[in-house]
């Protein structure tokens, strides 16, 4: 997965995904800690090459769901403050060079921190 939190959220997702079929790896593999929950981790990288993945793969981290769901709240305000800005960029050009179809000039997105 990635370095970033976004790897974190992507972790959630999979893991939420594939619930089901982690009951049957459980129930097969023994593979639990104390309370029945299964153990998962990701891989930490930002580059795709075989020390990277080999050094990832030897040092796995368990998701941060706090994290997660930093990214998660990020995501959505990005999103909302895309669309009100869409909303108003494409007010504010109608209509000012003439045959330009201003119905919608584009999406835009913020990267926030």
């Amino acid at each position: 997965m990635l370095c970033n939190d976004a790897g974190d959220l992507n972790a959630f997702a999979v893991i939420d995904d594939v619930n089901l079929l982690l009951a049957a790896v459980i129930e097969c593999t023994g593979f639990l800690v104390k309370g029945g929950e299964a153990r998962v981790y990701r891989a930490r990288f930002s580059s795709v090459t075989e020390k990277d993945i080999a050094k990832a793969m030897e040092n796995l981290v368990q998701p941060n769901k706090s994290e997660a769901l930093a990214v998660d709240a990020r995501q959505e305000i990005d999103l909302k403050v895309g669309v009100a800005f869409t909303r108003f960029q494409t007010s504010y050009f109608q209509g000012k060079y003439g045959n330009l179809d201003s119905r919608v000039i584009s999406l835009v997105l913020f990267s926030l921190l």
